[in-house]
């Protein structure tokens, strides 16, 4: 990430170990933190090279992978973390109805898009959304309960505040159509992505980062823009992706074994 007029943006990672990169600011504290802060990391890497004192760095998602050889170390090889849901996993949900209820799942904060997200919401109409329900709390909560009075008294956006582990995937399951992931910040390997599939729920997410990468292989995710145009493609995506009765999703690279013999094979460890 970097930030441009004090809010955080993703960087590109093609201008990775160029004069654009370093002139970048990588906080919203100020040029002369920025300047120490870069100063710090360059001194570090001088003493330490990471290439030099590790063998191999284990990447969760393609994108980690990706920015790790943008920056010159090589040495990289994918392991995704496994999902621990102890649930028995649900067949793909299917409905037909016109509107569905998308949920947020996590922490309520700025970089995690929820505000970006009831924005775009609005300015589509809520099309193709019968209500966003959220289900999480967090530092940002006020402020969209504030923001959004109106929303909440009709009905469109629901809090359903923090639920155990439990009884959410319980809950998600029973009322959900679809799961969203509307970060702003680049993510790195979001497991929710994984665990919706084993729900049988799709995945929204937008298109950034690892979020735009990340468990391309199971078949439940449908990316989006923030962009109204976009929002509203992805969203009618999600209705007629609910609709097939005989799609299927493929978790099987997430699971503890699959991990634990990735991990065996990468230490060269035998059986």
């Amino acid at each position: 990430m970097h930030y441009v007029d004090g809010k955080s943006k993703p960087l590109d990672l093609n201008i990775l170990r160029t004069r654009r990169a370093l002139l970048a600011r990588s906080s919203a504290s100020g040029p002369v933190y920025d300047t120490f802060k870069k100063m710090h990391w360059h001194v570090a890497r001088m003493l330490g090279n990471p290439t030099r004192l590790f063998d191999m760095f284990l990447c969760p998602s393609p994108f980690m992978q990706e920015a790790l050889h943008k920056a010159g170390i090589p040495n990289t090889a994918t392991l995704f973390n496994p999902s621990v849901m102890s649930e028995p996993l649900s067949q793909p949900k299917v409905c037909s109805r016109d509107k569905i209820v998308l949920a947020f799942v996590g922490r309520v904060a700025p970089e995690k898009g929820l505000s970006q997200l009831i924005g775009l919401a609005r300015a589509t109409s809520f099309a193709y959304i019968d209500h966003i329900a959220v289900y999480g709390d967090g530092p940002g909560l006020p402020s969209i309960r504030e923001s959004h009075t109106d929303l909440i008294e009709s009905g469109q956006l629901v809090m359903h505040g923090a639920l155990p582990r439990d009884k959410l995937f319980a809950e998600l399951r029973r009322s959900a159509d679809a799961l969203i992931l509307p970060s702003v910040g680049a993510e790195n390997a979001p497991l929710v992505v994984v665990e919706a599939a084993q729900m049988g729920l799709p995945m929204l997410v937008h298109d950034i980062g690892s979020l735009s990468t990340f468990g391309e292989e199971i078949g439940n995710k449908i990316k989006y823009s923030f962009h109204p145009t976009s929002f509203v493609k992805a969203l009618g995506e999600v209705v007629a992706h609910l609709s097939d009765k005989n799609r299927k999703y493929d978790v099987s690279a997430y699971s503890l074994p699959a991990y634990a013999v990735r991990l065996a094979s990468l230490m060269d460890v035998g059986e």
